[in-house]
């Protein structure tokens, strides 16, 4: 992974990371978003996963689990709300649609 500046200032971890967005979510607020008028970290309605501050040194690597309470149709996003920086980075996501009686051996 990397995080880069053009401007002077390093960027904030904690306003890099990845969320769960609701299908509803994503029609009402998806101009508010496009425009920067807010961060979709900072959304409550929004389900923060992780941020970049969560990232362990060396390796910047994050394995976790998460339940959702709200199911129905969901979409995973990046979010970079630090301007002027760019990030790469390689990953992979795995995302179940079970329900709460089915167990993955």
């Amino acid at each position: 992974m990397s995080v880069t500046s053009t401007s002077s200032r390093q960027p904030d971890p904690s306003r890099i990371g990845f969320i769960l967005q609701s299908h509803e979510l994503q029609n009402q607020h998806h101009l508010e978003f496009q425009q920067n008028t807010i961060c979709p970290l900072d959304f409550k309605l929004n389900s923060v996963l992780f941020t970049f501050q969560d990232l362990s040194d060396p390796q910047f690597s994050f394995n976790k689990s998460y339940h959702i309470t709200y199911p129905g149709m969901n979409a995973l996003f990046f979010v970079n709300c630090n301007n002027e920086s760019m990030v790469t980075m390689d990953g992979c996501a795995e995302l179940y649609n079970i329900d709460e009686l089915t167990r993955i051996v």
